[in-house]
């Protein structure tokens, strides 16, 4: 009887597993085939260095010939190379080329230089009237009595001017530079005298000293003057004992723009 039971279960079991898979109902599950992955053979390709041709330089373009040629060799090589290929005229071509752009480079380079120095003078000369201007402000605080007229303006300003440029000269001569000043210089083709001149090498500024500019005749004197100046300096330096009038001022500039000159008006209270 027990070995019975036993057949009874796995039999009651094998039924249960029969209806989850249907196979108790006659239902027929189809079978899955899985396909099967190929995977392609690659095939890597030998590396062979292709048969270099001899090249006939004959049958070159001439910027074929020559872009060859420039890897290797220097100019004056490609030139002596053509020639013995028997490319004179390509030669010839090549070398007046050559010679076009060498004279641009150094037609640009001058050029170059030439600002470059221009740049320095410029520098130079803005360097000078700096000074200057800083030298006689310290120059109208200094003045022992105060100037009554012109001349006695000019001698006070004179005698302290002449020691503060003397500083101001060995400073730009330990540079290189000749530094010349000339009291009463006279300005060629004209016989009138600029009170001082400063040159610096070829570089000149000058000063005219006024003791006031409030008479309608001594500004157009002095615009007359700024006439003569302006082609014989690089910067005109006003030096002027009493304040300078606001129309003076504008007339001074508006003359300023005409000579293209730079004129700096110096007072004992204000520059412009």
């Amino acid at each position: 009887m027990v070995r019975k039971k036993r057949k009874s279960k796995r039999r009651s079991k094998r039924r249960k597993e029969e209806d989850i898979l249907g196979l108790g109902y006659g239902i027929d599950i189809p079978q899955i085939e899985i396909p099967k992955i190929e995977v392609p053979r690659i095939e890597i390709p030998t590396l062979e260095a292709p048969e270099r041709k001899p090249i006939n330089p004959n049958k070159l373009s001439k910027i074929q010939l020559v872009s060859i040629l420039a890897k290797s060799i220097s100019s004056n090589q490609l030139y002596s190379a053509l020639i013995k290929l028997g490319r004179h005229r390509l030669a010839e071509e090549f070398k007046a080329e050559l010679d076009r752009i060498n004279e641009e480079y150094g037609r640009r380079k001058a050029r170059v230089e030439g600002m470059a120095e221009e740049s320095f003078s410029g520098r130079l000369l803005q360097m000078i009237v700096n000074e200057v201007i800083k030298e006689l402000k310290e120059i109208y605080t200094a003045l022992s009595t105060k100037p009554l007229y012109e001349k006695e303006f000019q001698i006070q300003l004179e005698a302290f001017l002449a020691g503060a440029l003397k500083s101001i000269k060995n400073e730009i001569e330990r540079l290189g530079t000749r530094v010349a000043i000339k009291r009463e210089f006279k300005l060629p083709h004209f016989q009138r005298r600029i009170d001082l001149m400063i040159m610096v090498g070829g570089l000149r500024v000058g000063i005219e000293m006024k003791y006031s500019l409030e008479d309608a005749g001594d500004v157009q004197r002095l615009l007359g003057q700024i006439d003569e100046y302006a082609p014989y300096c690089d910067a005109l330096i006003i030096t002027v004992y009493k304040d300078v009038p606001s129309y003076v001022l504008k007339e001074i500039k508006d003359k300023e723009k005409l000579v293209n000159k730079p004129i700096r008006i110096v007072t004992p209270r204000k520059v412009w």
